[in-house]
């Protein structure tokens, strides 16, 4: 079954972090990728 991936806000702080990460995706068989380009902020 094709799977797509959403990876919002958790996509990497830096390109070469965005790039592993999206590789992993691949590597684990997603077919598709949506990169949100929020950022998710905790505490005050």
């Amino acid at each position: 079954m094709p799977v797509t991936v959403d990876i919002e806000g958790g996509h990497g702080r830096s390109v070469s972090e965005v790039k592993e990460n999206v590789s992993r995706i691949i590597e684990l068989g997603a077919v598709g990728i949506n990169i949100e380009d929020q950022r998710l902020f905790t505490g005050s």
